[in-house]
């Protein structure tokens, strides 16, 4: 089982940072919250991200997701496009 340092749900989504700062995010991407383009994808289950961020925090609002690193930056989900495997 995973073990969270940080997690959190929007209207429609949910994300999860684990103790190794891995990122995962499920839901619905309607508004591009998971980070997959715009497009209506609707995951049952969590996608893991590949990333060389380390997320710190995480928060999920209505339409988006923003994440918080090590080194103080943000991330918002517009900006993690593409990065699942």
């Amino acid at each position: 089982f995973l073990q969270k340092l940080d997690i959190h749900n929007g209207k429609n989504h949910s994300s999860l940072i684990d103790t190794d700062h891995n990122l995962y995010l499920w839901g619905s991407n309607k508004y591009g919250q998971l980070g997959l383009g715009l497009d209506d994808t609707n995951l049952s289950q969590p996608l893991k991200y590949i990333t060389d961020i380390k997320p710190n925090k995480i928060s999920c609002g209505y339409k988006n997701t923003i994440l918080l690193t090590d080194n103080l930056s943000i991330i918002y989900d517009v900006q993690i496009k593409n990065m699942c495997i």
